[in-house]
């Protein structure tokens, strides 16, 4: 068994394009700062899997923030390369916390779920998603997500 902990944040602008999180498309009124699409969350989870997997590398030296040809980049297409990559390891469980004042969690939690479960070929029911507010902490818009992924 293996058990890894990932993650990413991002600062908000105020925006009415859409952002992506955790693979699906939403309006929050804000869209992350960012060289790819910005989803945090897959962030936070390529963060956890590539260092075990592929020989310690970090998500910012397999994808450059500096290459043109990644601007936009889709973030859950980079997942499920580097889940591939990385032999499609077993998971067991995935247990999600996301920190911000501008998303809420509960009524796109579901979507969010069904994404990650069908990029990472798991049951839903092994990904557990939680949503915290900053509590008036936050000086800026932004998200923060934590993940721990066990593996078998």
């Amino acid at each position: 068994m293996k058990v890894a902990l990932g993650y990413d944040s991002h600062r908000l602008i105020k925006s009415d394009k859409s952002m992506t999180f955790g693979g699906v498309n939403i309006k929050i009124g804000y869209t992350p700062i960012a060289h790819s699409d910005g989803d945090v969350l897959c962030h936070a989870l390529i963060d956890a899997i590539a260092p075990i997997f592929l020989e310690g590398q970090s998500i910012g030296e397999i994808y450059s923030n500096t290459d043109k040809n990644e601007i936009g980049a889709s973030s859950i297409n980079r997942l499920k390369e580097i889940y591939v990559k990385s032999n499609s390891p077993k998971i067991i469980n995935v247990d999600i916390v996301v920190q911000s004042d501008e998303l809420l969690v509960a009524p796109i939690r579901d979507k969010i779920t069904l994404s990650l479960s069908k990029t990472l070929a798991i049951d839903s029911k092994a990904i557990t998603i939680k949503g915290k507010t900053f509590e008036g902490l936050a000086t800026a818009p932004q998200i923060q997500v934590w993940c721990v992924v066990l593996f078998a």
